[in-house]
C-alpha cells in the first residue's frame, strides 16, 4: 500500500458542511450525491443557502396553477397524457 494512500486531509463539504477525510487536498464534496447537488445548484443557479426561499416560491407556483385549474371549466378539466405531453380532451 502505498504511504500517499495513508495520508488523509480533513475537509469540509461545500454542500452539507460535513467533515470528510480526502486523499486529495482539493476534494470539496463528502460524497457523490452532494457533488451532485452543487452540480445542480452551478446549473439552475440556485443558492443551496437560500433552499427554504426556492421551496416558498415553488409553493406559491403550485398555489397559482392550483387556481388557474380551477377557473379552467368543468368540461376540460380532464386531462389524458400523451407520452410526454397533455391534450385537453372534452368530458360529455
Amino acid at each position: 500500500m502505498s504511504k500517499l494512500t495513508n495520508y488523509h486531509h480533513k475537509n469540509i463539504c461545500n454542500v452539507c458542511g460535513t467533515q470528510f477525510k480526502a486523499i486529495r487536498s482539493d476534494k470539496l464534496y463528502c460524497s457523490r450525491a452532494c457533488q451532485m447537488i452543487a452540480y445542480r445548484k452551478r446549473k439552475d443557479n440556485i443558492d443551496i443557502g437560500n433552499i427554504d426561499k426556492v421551496v416558498k416560491q415553488v409553493e406559491k407556483d403550485i398555489k397559482k396553477l392550483n387556481e388557474i385549474v380551477k377557473a379552467i371549466p368543468k368540461k376540460y378539466k380532464r386531462v389524458h397524457t400523451v407520452g410526454m405531453f397533455f391534450r385537453n380532451v372534452e368530458v360529455d
